[in-house]
């Protein structure tokens, strides 16, 4: 089988991808509350170390800023959705822009949310628990 026809099965990693380290911060402590023990965080603070970090781990859920170093939010969401077509990996985008056009880019990309910050953690954390469970 070709590299590009394996499945590729998620693993019990979320991974938290912003180039801004007090919102991972919050994010980790908002996320640690409601992780059951077989989900660990992962971090990225740039687009080509997410995609590094996505090819080793296999995230089942990825929370992904647009505007990120060396390489953009959507960029990080068509290899991730590129590559997961047969395994869906969940991708919550989250930014500062509030524009139609990147809301709709990104769910033409295949985002399954989109967050503007700011936003309360606690709804990141409900959503991010939904996809938890599926």
């Amino acid at each position: 089988m070709a590299e590009a026809e394996k499945i590729i099965e998620s693993s019990n990693k979320i991974l938290v991808v912003d180039d801004d380290p007090d919102f991972c911060e919050v994010a980790k402590f908002h996320l640690e509350q409601i992780l059951d023990k077989k989900y660990e965080l992962e971090f990225a603070e740039n687009g080509i170390e997410a995609v590094e970090k996505f090819d080793k781990y296999h995230p089942k859920i990825t929370v992904l800023d647009i505007i990120l170093p060396q390489k953009s939010g959507f960029l990080v969401l068509e290899h991730i959705k590129k590559i997961t077509k047969e395994n869906p990996s969940y991708v919550i985008m989250v930014t500062a822009h509030q524009g139609r056009r990147h809301r709709q880019y990104a769910e033409n990309l295949g985002a399954n949310e989109y967050l503007v910050k700011p936003f309360k953690m606690e709804e990141l954390a409900r959503i991010v628990k939904i996809y938890m469970e599926k």
